[in-house]
């Protein structure tokens, strides 16, 4: 791979990393804004409710959705974090392949270092979908325990 590869590829998974960034950000303002109309309904509905049901209603209610929210939060931290950390190694196994492949001499140990990266890569979207599976499903369980039943 030439140094023109190399930063067309350092560049590329730099501006993923930063377009992840932007949109984890972007989820977090959202969120966050959520969460202040949210409290500002909550606090107009205590100041003008009667006490009784209706009052400890909206409060469960905006209760259970706040921690609804808080759960499904953890989850996307989670997730950003694991999309992250992918990248991140992906970019460097990448990086150490090209290295390899400006050094093999043989059409033998090219095609052996192909195979082994195909290898590589293979396990790497394994593991990386295992664990984004138990991130949706640690996250769902907990959105779950957070309902009323």
């Amino acid at each position: 791979m030439t140094t023109k590869q190399n930063t067309k590829a350092t560049e590329s998974a730099e501006k993923f990393l930063e377009q992840t960034s932007e949109l984890a950000n972007q989820m977090a303002s959202a969120a966050q804004g959520s969460m202040e109309t949210a409290q500002e309904i909550y606090g107009a509905a205590q100041a003008s409710a009667n006490t009784g049901n209706l009052t400890q209603a909206a409060k469960q209610g905006l209760d259970t959705f706040f921690a609804v929210s808080e759960a499904a939060w953890t989850g996307m931290e989670a997730f950003r974090a694991q999309a992250t950390s992918y990248v991140s190694d992906a970019y460097a196994e990448n990086l150490v392949l090209a290295q390899k492949s400006l050094s093999v001499k043989t059409p033998q140990e090219f095609a052996e270092l192909q195979l082994a990266q195909a290898t590589n890569t293979i396990n790497r979207v394994t593991a990386h979908s295992a664990k984004v599976n138990k991130i949706a499903a640690d996250t769902a369980k907990k959105v779950l325990e957070e309902l009323p039943h």
